[in-house]
């Protein structure tokens, strides 16, 4: 009977770890900054966001220091006609590797972004 009750014991710390080691947890990150990076389903990749215009730059970190940096993607000032607001614009991972959806928190109003290591395959889209 003792050898039962410590095998299940072991078995339930085992399954608990096995669990606990499977859950990735995000930073936590302030919304009201100006500057938030997203993580990308791309190991090395990162979305870095402007809170308050909407710009967006796709940052590259590399272990071996061959590849690190950072590319546009997109320099476009989505809040020009607008109050700039720090924390107006955040982003929300989709299914799809690739897009992400850009919210106006304060309008409303969103935006397809498609980021990729191809310039000609980057773009944001607004989403009517």
């Amino acid at each position: 009977m003792k050898r039962k009750s410590i095998f299940l014991i072991l078995l339930l710390f085992s399954l608990s770890y096995c669990f606990a080691q499977s859950e990735k947890t995000e930073a936590f990150q302030d919304p009201k900054v100006p500057f938030r990076l997203f993580e990308t389903r791309n190991a090395w990749n990162y979305i870095m966001l402007d809170t308050i215009t909407g710009k967006m730059w796709i940052i590259q970190y590399d272990v071996q220091g061959n590849n690190r940096g950072g590319s546009i993607l997109s320099d476009k000032n989505l809040a020009a006609d607008k109050q700039e607001i720090i924390g107006r614009f955040t982003l929300y991972p989709t299914a799809n590797t690739w897009t992400f959806i850009l919210l106006d928190q304060y309008e409303g109003t969103t935006w397809q972004v498609q980021w990729a290591f191809e310039k000609e395959n980057r773009f944001v889209i607004p989403i009517y």
